[in-house]
């Protein structure tokens, strides 16, 4: 940071829409502000950090300038960079946002990504997610993982998907582990949980889509605030509406992701320590909503020891509703209905119909499906063998986990742990090129497994929530 930055060559010199003149000041805590030669100080050197590297200036001015100066700073380069036709040559204006930024800037430019490759921009998109790594704060972790999970345009997704890999494997977390930690908190834990207008005070509380709805006194839910009466401060109740729709908007480009986790977490047996469990889940602001709506196990080791569910004051409770701890070296799932100890299904079928708790996804009402004897030993199966199904349907097993497996035939595949892999056998196939336009009808042959050695893999050594969830997602083929 004490080097003197090198002299400003030509190239190196912003284009005019940059000029140092022109852009928001930067400001010190002391309330000086930073010099025209120091802001083109800063501008080159920001210009000369890449995805890897960044200039021990840009460090620097971290500390030197404040927060917020920084980021009006680097969201108006990103602004002009855009106006200017967002030229790859400058595109150094877009990781000043990660660089220097804030979370509102980071949140401009995911939502800016998720259109690009769809543009053909699929570069600039991509160069968007390093400034997203670049920021690293919760909130921009949160975007570039709802850009990994969400994405429609599997090479970008793909790409992001490697951003989040390698970020929990620094960090010695798994990318479930990693999304865990990364769950918004929708500002209710700064302004709280309630809004207030003349009719009265509201309370928010989120369906069982993670959607936001409000309670009055008496308890009742409206999915709107109740129109203002005659004479009563329309600005108040404005301010309050409007809270409502941001939490709407922000509560539904990460409630899908957050539901869809949790539901893979009980299809792949997935546990959390009892810590995280508490902090992200039973407590979260935003998150306990989900969690009240589902039943966990509690486990030492591979054993189930009890079952229990969140309450709405985020206490746990027993079966019987009474209060129950968890053991700090204890670790929570979701269970899955195969998991349950006997009874436990039913009676606490009856718990959550007593409270009117809906699910997000089918945990309780679930169907599953145990392995006959005679399948025990098979390395094939055949229970959907003969079934006509179009190429669409097939795609849609793509929500579940399954993939197009390009091999000796054109098949469907999921992976099953181990890297073991379950796969759909079909005729006559597709081609790679084909769309659901073009592919012709398919008919379903066999279910087998494989595996990247030549072990030779029966269906019994499968745990059995594996095989029935594997059955439970090819039901939508029949």
């Amino acid at each position: 940071a004490d080097v003197p930055p090198p002299p400003l060559a030509a190239a190196d010199v912003p284009p005019p829409p940059l000029a140092a003149a022109d852009v928001p000041p930067l400001a010190a805590v002391d309330g000086a502000v930073a010099s025209v030669a120091a802001v083109e100080a800063l501008l080159v050197r920001l210009a000369v950090c890449d995805a890897d590297t960044v200039h021990p200036g840009v460090l620097a001015a971290r500390a030197a300038w404040t927060p917020a100066s920084r980021a009006a700073f680097a969201l108006e380069l990103f602004e002009r960079w855009l106006a200017a036709g967002a030229p790859a040559t400058d595109g150094w204006c877009m990781q000043a946002v990660g660089l220097i930024g804030d979370d509102a800037g980071a949140r401009r430019i995911a939502a800016l990504a998720k259109q690009w490759p769809g543009q053909g921009a699929g570069a600039r998109a991509q160069a968007a997610l390093d400034a997203l790594r670049h920021r690293s704060t919760d909130a921009a972790l949160i975007e570039l993982n709802l850009l990994a999970e969400k994405s429609r345009f599997p090479v970008f997704k793909k790409v992001a998907r490697q951003h989040i890999e390698a970020i929990a494997d620094l960090r010695g977390l798994t990318p479930d582990e990693l999304a865990d930690r990364l769950v918004p908190t929708l500002g209710l834990d700064d302004d709280g949980d309630t809004v207030d207008t003349d009719a009265g005070t509201f309370r928010i509380a989120f369906d069982h889509q993670l959607l936001p709805v409000v309670r009055d006194a008496t308890g009742r839910v409206h999915a709107e605030l109740p129109k203002p009466a005659r004479g009563e401060d329309k600005q108040r109740h404005k301010t309050a509406k409007d809270r409502i729709a941001a939490l709407r908007k922000e509560a539904r480009a990460s409630a899908s992701l957050h539901v869809s986790r949790l539901e893979r977490a009980m299809c792949t047996g997935r546990r959390v320590p009892a810590a995280i469990f508490l902090d992200r889940f039973a407590t979260h602001p935003w998150m306990s909503h989900l969690a009240r709506r589902l039943v966990w196990g509690v486990f030492a080791g591979a054993t189930l020891v009890s079952t229990l569910r969140v309450a709405e004051d985020g206490s746990l409770a027993t079966i019987t509703d009474e209060p129950a701890t968890l053991p700090p070296d204890a670790t929570v799932g979701v269970l899955h209905p195969l998991e349950f100890p006997t009874g436990a299904l039913t009676t606490w079928s009856e718990v959550f119909a007593d409270y009117a708790l809906l699910q997000p996804f089918e945990q309780l009402s679930r169907p599953f499906h145990n392995i006959t004897t005679a399948e025990r030993t098979a390395t094939a199966i055949d229970r959907f063998e003969g079934h006509k199904v179009t190429y669409a349907v097939l795609r849609g097993l793509e929500r579940h986990g399954w993939t197009r497996w390009y091999d000796a035939a054109v098949q469907m595949a999921k992976p099953i742990g181990g890297g073991a892999y379950a796969i759909l056998t079909t005729d006559p196939g597709w081609h790679a090129s084909d769309t659901v336009d073009t592919a012709p009808p398919q008919t379903i042959g066999d279910l087998l497994l494989a595996g990247a050695d030549t072990h030779t893999r029966a269906f019994g050594d499968l745990p059995p929530v594996t095989f029935s969830e594997l059955i439970h997602d090819l039901r939508i083929v029949t």
